[in-house]
């Protein structure tokens, strides 16, 4: 509501700093506009029900998009805490703009970012921080698991608690045997910027190498391969792993699947030209996820797991930008 003086008609308003007078109500919508807008209540409404904790959630909001931070509040029946009712700090203008009316972010480009950002409470100036990212990355974990379970799942369940330490978004998914479009519609789907393949590699005594979904001795199935690849475009992928076993044979430039899926687009792609162990294997994937979430770039992490953990992850091979990082 307003309040209006009947003397001389001028609104009461809050300056910012103190209580003053004006001639007019402001634009509907506005800071000057709310700063003359009042609420009223009597003790009993508002006995046991002032704000006096608060937590707030990680907003995470894309390109275009309008979203307000979820708050969290104690008492739970707390009066005046929509978005509207706080002020917000340390956001970058760069990436987000605020309305300051409805206490609403809008992602204003298609840039990554993370911002510690202060939520002040208008009445009482109680304050919390959350996170504010703008396009989180997005990973899809993929998984084999053939019959002779390799981990595999335990390692996925790893590294996705470690993205999501990063503010990524992510799915899992593990497979035995199935179809070549189900993987290869996950490599392709937009929605996706890191791609984890955690499975076998072969290459049948040829130059084209695979990601296969059994041990050669049950008979292998063949569903991705780096002639398949060069149908697809690659181009919303930052980083690209194949965690197996020749998936990088030939080297970069080499007719494999990191050399073919940055030729179609993908910023970097990780193979290896020999043989892994699949304790290796494991190992690697989940502490190369944990150094990326220290700020190593894709070439730091690998040489330093080259050294620490052997059984053949010396062989890997970096197709595309090597300085990729995921921080």
């Amino acid at each position: 509501m307003l309040i209006q003086s009947l003397y001389n008609s001028y609104y009461l308003y809050y300056s910012g700093t103190s209580i003053a007078l004006s001639s007019t109500t402001g634009t509907a919508g506005t800071t000057a506009y709310y700063r003359r807008v009042w609420r009223i209540a009597t003790k009993s409404y508002i006995s046991e029900r002032e704000l006096t904790s608060f937590s707030a959630s990680t907003l995470k909001i894309n390109s275009g998009d309008t979203k307000a931070v979820t708050m969290s509040c104690s008492p739970s029946n707390s009066l005046w805490v929509t978005a509207a009712d706080f002020s917000y700090s340390g956001y970058s203008t760069s990436y987000t703009s605020l309305s300051s009316s409805t206490g609403k972010f809008t992602c204003k480009n298609y840039d990554y970012s993370v911002n510690t950002v202060t939520a002040t409470h208008k009445t009482t100036g109680c304050t919390a921080t959350f996170k504010l990212v703008t396009n989180p990355v997005s990973a899809i974990l993929i998984g084999i698991e053939p019959t002779d379970e390799r981990d595999r799942e335990e390692v996925l369940e790893d590294v996705a608690t470690i993205i999501s330490s990063m503010n990524y978004s992510y799915s899992v998914e593990m497979f035995g045997s199935f179809a070549a479009t189900k993987v290869m519609n996950l490599l392709a789907n937009d929605s996706y910027n890191v791609f984890l393949s955690r499975s076998h590699g072969d290459t049948s005594g040829t130059s084209y190498t695979y990601i296969i979904t059994n041990e050669s001795s049950t008979g292998d199935t063949y569903y991705v391969t780096s002639t398949k690849l060069k149908s697809y475009d690659l181009s919303n992928m930052k980083l690209i792993l194949f965690v197996g076993c020749y998936t990088g044979y030939g080297g970069n430039g080499g007719n494999n699947l990191p050399t073919v899926a940055v030729s179609q687009g993908a910023e970097t792609a990780i193979g290896f030209k020999n043989t892994i162990t699949c304790d290796a294997a494991n190992s690697w994937t989940v502490n190369f996820f944990t150094y990326m979430a220290e700020g190593f770039s894709v070439e730091e992490a690998c040489f330093a797991l080259a050294k620490n953990t052997g059984g053949g992850t010396g062989s890997y091979v970096i197709c595309g930008n090597a300085d990729t990082t995921l921080t």
